[in-house]
């Protein structure tokens, strides 16, 4: 998802000292929006699923997906979808990557929509 101001003050008023630093110093002293990041592009938390086991991430920063540089969602959800590779490489900051088959983390797209309710899944894209 993108960082946002929002986001952060799910934190309350004192979202500065309580949300994630690497956040926070983001919000605080980077400049974004910029050339290189329209915005911070993060991993919030992973719905559990088979084709996604061992993946207990949250608040990873996106770097990368297939080699492309993330500078936003959009450029984060266009590049998987127009990936013709079956495996999608996820990079994050600090170094950990996430690999994923494309054609088995759709149908797992699906069955997590329907495992947690999600009825609308528009806003992913």
């Amino acid at each position: 998802m993108p960082l946002s101001k929002n986001y952060l003050f799910e934190w309350g008023h004192s979202w500065g000292q309580k949300a994630p630093i690497r956040f926070v110093d983001i919000m605080r002293n980077a400049n974004v929006p910029s050339e290189e990041h329209k915005e911070i592009v993060f991993v919030h938390s992973v719905l559990t699923d088979r084709e996604n086991a061992g993946y207990d991430l949250s608040h990873a920063i996106v770097t990368e997906v297939n080699g492309v540089k993330v500078d936003s969602f959009n450029t984060l959800v266009n590049t998987i979808e127009k990936s013709k590779s079956k495996d999608i490489k996820i990079s994050l900051q600090g170094g950990s990557i996430i690999i994923l088959n494309k054609d088995k983390a759709q149908a797992a797209n699906e069955r997590l929509l329907h495992r947690y309710g999600i009825k609308d899944s528009s806003y992913l894209k």
